[in-house]
């Protein structure tokens, strides 16, 4: 009689744990994720002008979708008793300019909490935290609340063996917010990285460029992308054979796009040559590892405004129509022939008119030849004006286009 009793129990045990894994409960919870940063000049609540500018192009990324997203502005105290008091004064007035300057870009600021971090244990002389303050993107996905391990007791008289545990189903993989919001406007999402070592004559190259290709590329009606290389690199460096090289073959390249949630990674890399710097970006299809599409440039990276302007040239390029593309190029090559014949026929008038210039003192050294000085004057004349404003027409070509 025991021993039946004891096999009711352990189908009854059996049957529950089954329907504990079979029908699993969920609740909601939130996930932060580091969206962007800015530092701050040292003793200040001014942003340093690479993080501005950085800032300009996340503003037009956080004005979408508002009431999808919520955002935290984390600033940071430093630890020392004898700084502490001023530390979270300046970490306040940071992440209030930080909001400031957001809502000045026409960022909604109803969706976005202050946070004040506590000292995070480290020394003093080692608190660099203090002057930076990040922006996170909140996200509120549903996960599974796991049942309690069911305790199974064999069979016998006394119960008394070691209980076995039923396993229990893994929490179902959640599909990031950032794809979700890509398909509903009816694009495809892309993410930044921003490969290899941020060149030390370019600092701020990766921040701005990242950002702005992240805007430009977001603007089109195909794609929308944000820049996400810290989380790449931070996947990345977990490869024993990972290295700070820039390169990412095609098993990883597949691999992140399934942990991103995306359809495509820009992969932009930064190389210096000489005094200028060569630039390979290319838009790679993470399914198949295709290159799709692949842009190489040179620049001087001398500020953040030519940072910017090479960023989206590169971009406007990568994500444009081929017949969209063909025609910007032929246009441009039209242009380009069209200022070189200006300046070749400009500089003929010039030089027609130095020769006109020639023959004036050579016809007043003699009386009877002043009516040809006038004519020869009139001539040079002419041909400095029509050579001047044929000259400056093509010089301008060549700036504009």
């Amino acid at each position: 009689m025991l021993k039946k009793a004891s096999l009711i129990f352990t189908m009854i045990a059996l049957s529950t744990a089954t329907a504990l894994a079979q029908d699993p409960a969920y609740t909601t919870a939130e996930f932060r994720s580091e969206f962007a940063a800015a530092h701050f000049e040292p003793n200040s609540t001014k942003l340093t002008p690479q993080s501005s500018a950085a800032l300009d192009s996340v503003a037009v990324i956080l004005k979408r979708n508002p009431e999808q997203h919520r955002y935290e502005v984390h600033g940071h105290t430093c630890p020392d008793a004898g700084t502490q008091d001023a530390s979270a004064r300046s970490s306040v007035q940071r992440v209030e300019a930080m909001v400031k300057y957001l809502r000045s870009n026409g960022v909604p600021t109803a969706n976005i909490t202050t946070v004040i971090n506590p000292p995070s244990g480290i020394t003093a002389a080692g608190c660099t935290r203090d002057r930076r303050v990040e922006i996170m993107l909140v996200e509120t996905r549903q996960v599974e609340v796991k049942p309690e391990p069911v305790a199974i007791p064999e069979p016998t008289e006394a119960f008394e063996t070691e209980p076995v545990l039923m396993p229990t189903v893994p929490p179902p993989a959640s599909v990031p917010k950032f794809a979700d919001t890509a398909a509903a406007q009816g694009k495809q999402a892309v993410a930044i990285y921003m490969a290899g070592d941020e060149p030390k004559g370019a600092q701020g190259v990766h921040k701005i460029m990242g950002g702005e290709l992240a805007r430009v590329i977001s603007g089109s009606e195909s794609y929308l992308a944000v820049d996400r290389t810290e989380i790449i690199l931070e996947q990345l460096a977990k490869e024993h054979t990972y290295q700070r090289s820039g390169a990412v073959d095609d098993d990883q390249i597949k691999a992140l796009g399934q942990q991103l949630g995306v359809q495509y990674l820009c992969i932009s890399d930064i190389n210096p040559v000489g005094k200028r710097y060569y630039l390979d970006t290319r838009l790679v299809d993470v399914v198949t590892a295709e290159i799709m599409r692949s842009v190489t440039e040179t620049s001087a990276l001398k500020d953040a405004e030519d940072m910017s302007r090479i960023a989206r040239s590169i971009a406007l390029e990568l994500i444009e129509p081929e017949a969209t593309r063909n025609a910007r190029l032929l246009k441009k090559k039209i242009f380009r022939y069209t200022a070189i014949g200006l300046d070749i026929l400009g500089a003929g008038a010039i030089a027609y008119g130095i020769i006109e210039n020639n023959n004036v003192v050579k016809y007043k050294e003699e009386a009877a030849k002043e009516p040809e000085s006038w004519r020869a004057a009139e001539r040079r004349n002419i041909a400095y004006i029509a050579g001047g404003v044929i000259l400056a027409g093509g010089i301008t070509i060549h700036i504009l286009f």
